[in-house]
């Protein structure tokens, strides 16, 4: 059976992470990271790879800070849980970077174990822009 979360209001945070993100998108509280946990990242910008470990996965998302100089938001829509431990995030991703917007919809596949993450795939509706948008110039 699958069961659709639709927050009332759409979680916005100013220095994203990934338990922020699932945390106010109305997931379990106190999702953890432990040294088995991945993050994939898709594209071919200096940013897409996968990512282990809480420092690894906390430092990607303060990269991201950083090179936007604080303006990076990430918008939640809705969140759908497909079965036990499988949660899908919808979002949406707004940054601004050497005169450049950012303006995309994030797609986020995890799978949770004993309410830490295991694995989270990120995908992105328009990822050449994605990519362009993270090109260190």
């Amino acid at each position: 059976m699958t069961t659709a979360y639709l927050p009332t209001e759409a979680p916005s945070f100013t220095t994203p992470s990934l338990q922020s993100l699932a945390t106010s998108s109305g997931l379990e509280e106190g999702l953890s990271l432990d040294d088995s946990s991945v993050l994939h990242v898709s594209g071919s910008s200096g940013l897409a790879g996968d990512y282990q470990g809480p420092d690894a996965i906390e430092a990607w998302f303060q990269r991201m800070d950083e090179l936007t100089f604080g303006s990076l938001r990430i918008e939640g829509e809705h969140v759908v849980v497909a079965s036990e431990g499988a949660v899908v995030v919808g979002a949406h991703l707004d940054a601004t970077r050497t005169g450049r917007r950012l303006h995309t919809g994030v797609l986020l596949i995890l799978s949770i174990e004993d309410s830490a993450l295991r694995e989270a795939w990120m995908f992105h509706s328009d990822q050449s822009r994605v990519d362009e948008f993270w090109t260190v110039l």
